[in-house]
C-alpha cells in the first residue's frame, strides 16, 4: 500500500478500529478492483471488530470524507472509498 495513502488515513483515524476498517476496505477494493465494495461483518469480526464498532467507524470516516456508505436492503453495507490511490 502506498505510504502517502497510509499517512492520510493515519491523520484522520481516531482509533485503531477505524484504521483497521480502512485497511480492510482498501484490501477489498484491491481484490474486487473496484472503489465500491461490500463490507461483511464476518471479516471484521476476525479482527475483533463488532458490527456496532464497524458502523460507528464508517460514520466517522464518512464525516471525514473518506467514503460513502449505502445501506443495501439487509445485506452488507456498500461502501465507496474516496481515498483510493
Amino acid at each position: 500500500m502506498p505510504l502517502a495513502w497510509l499517512a492520510r488515513v493515519r491523520r484522520e483515524a481516531r482509533s485503531v478500529d477505524q484504521l483497521l476498517v480502512m485497511l480492510v476496505l482498501y484490501r477489498q477494493c484491491l481484490m474486487r478492483r473496484s472503489k465500491t465494495v461490500s463490507l461483511p461483518n464476518a471479516e471484521l469480526r476476525e479482527l475483533g471488530i463488532s458490527r456496532q464498532t464497524k458502523y460507528r467507524a464508517l460514520a466517522e470516516l464518512e464525516e471525514a470524507g473518506a467514503l460513502i456508505k449505502e445501506p443495501w436492503n439487509g445485506r452488507s453495507v456498500q461502501v465507496t472509498l474516496h481515498w483510493f490511490p
